[in-house]
């Protein structure tokens, strides 16, 4: 039989809050897979969907979509996708702390 995790270990083990978890159960990203009592429990699978979930819990379309997408080459289109943009959105932030930089050390800033 498989070993199924309750939510507070799960929230443990992936650096989560209980209410983040609940809220990803919500969100449809996630679901328990039993109940023992009122204490909700995960299995492998579950954890697997949330791990998918994790890297992108502030863009929850693309959570979505790669959390409900059954075939793999589709999860990893999206999820190549979505790198790509993560890559350039680093390229831009690490331009503008240069730019950042340099005004903090530039001598002829007056302003």
């Amino acid at each position: 039989m498989e070993r199924l995790y309750s939510i507070s270990e799960v929230a443990e083990a992936f650096g989560i809050s209980v209410p983040t978890l609940r809220f990803y159960e919500e969100r449809g990203l996630i679901r328990p897979t039993a109940r023992r009592g009122r204490v909700r429990r995960y299995d492998r699978a579950a954890l697997e969907r949330l791990a998918y979930a994790r890297p992108w819990r502030h863009d929850g379309m693309m959570t979505a979509a790669v959390v409900r997408s059954e075939n793999v080459r589709d999860r990893h289109a999206l999820i190549t996708a979505r790198h790509a943009a993560m890559l350039e959105r680093v390229r831009e932030l690490t331009r503008a702390a240069a730019v950042l930089r340099h005004l903090l050390r530039c001598p002829a800033d007056v302003r």
